[in-house]
């Protein structure tokens, strides 16, 4: 991967972990509201009895939803909602993003295993690359996806003026943000028009 790449420390994941764990609380809310109902109204129905250890069918259909939109966000699109929000993205060593397979154990096993007793998210922070244990496991990394591409644009001048000059062009340096060939990028043009003192003037009469 671009060793350019910034990587991702432990707040920012942090916090694109909450907004996910947000979202994802209110939809599971919203499904288990008539799951509810339905175990008051048949508490001994078997869909509601233990099926692993003490998880009910619903339980670990909940967590399956759970898991396959980490897997299929952080697949098919590099980022999950919270991580868009702060600008981040899953990346593989290629600076790719991570295959289905690869997802699937990253968001699993090797979840599970960075939170037996959170060592695996405490290793982000002591981690001169900023990777947890399931990063690791799954060759990944959480990195910064910003990057800008300045571009050039000259404002023209009015019509009524044919004699004023073109506006200038301010060159701003393209390292400005360090790229990487992995991230999308955002356009940001930068206008000066140059006042000219004769239309400023007429204007004014």
């Amino acid at each position: 991967m671009n060793q350019a790449v910034t990587k991702a420390g432990f707040f920012p994941r942090l916090g694109a972990y909450l907004v996910d764990s947000c979202i994802l609380g209110i939809v599971l809310f919203c499904l288990k509201i008539p799951v509810a109902f339905m175990e008051l109204a048949f508490p001994d129905a078997f869909i509601f009895g233990n099926v692993l250890f003490h998880y009910d069918i619903f339980d670990i259909f909940f967590y399956l939803l759970t898991l396959l939109y980490f897997v299929l966000t952080t697949s098919i699109t590099g980022t999950t909602i919270g991580k868009r929000a702060f600008n981040l993205t899953v990346v593989d060593k290629e600076g790719r993003n991570l295959t289905f397979w690869n997802a699937l154990y990253r968001e699993s096993v090797g979840r599970f295993l960075s939170g037996i007793f959170y060592f695996g998210y405490i290793m982000i922070m002591i981690d001169k690359n900023n990777r947890a244990f399931h990063d690791y496991l799954c060759d990944s990394s959480v990195v910064y996806t910003c990057r800008f591409k300045v571009v050039k644009k000259v404002v023209g001048t009015k019509a009524a003026s044919p004699a004023a000059e073109p506006a200038e062009t301010l060159q701003v340096s393209e390292n400005l943000y360090k790229e990487s060939n992995t991230t999308p990028q955002s356009t940001v043009v930068v206008e000066v028009e140059k006042e000219n003192a004769e239309i400023s003037q007429e204007e004014n009469e």
